[in-house]
């Protein structure tokens, strides 16, 4: 299957004080109905380079009633990392490629 239409990805680690720093990624995910739910994962198995994080993108169901709107959807994922750790993400729908974001970081 095709990746889903993304947009406004964006993927830095937030080093700003008080801590802890975490890897943060946000975007947009374009979906058929107000009930189907963007998510984001860490990928199993999670591959052999440690700077690149692979997530895998699902559309999940969150319940039976929902609006039927083709509409971008916010979807973000967090993690603990360190400054450095990561130099890329790769985001996978359906074992496909859809997205490789340089990761920034915030002082």
């Amino acid at each position: 299957m095709a990746c889903p239409r993304m947009s406004d990805f964006s993927a830095w680690i937030n080093l700003m004080p008080p801590g802890p720093s975490q890897l943060i990624v946000v975007g947009k995910v374009v979906t058929n109905g107000g009930n189907l739910q963007p998510k984001l994962t860490e990928r199993v198995p999670p591959g052999i380079n440690p700077v690149i994080l692979m997530l895998d993108l699902t559309i999940e169901k969150t319940g039976n009633v929902g609006t039927e709107d083709v509409a971008p959807r916010d979807v973000r994922f967090e993690r603990p990392a360190e400054q450095g750790q990561y130099e890329t993400v790769e985001i996978y729908f359906e074992g496909e490629l859809c997205q490789s974001l340089d990761v920034g970081e915030t002082h």
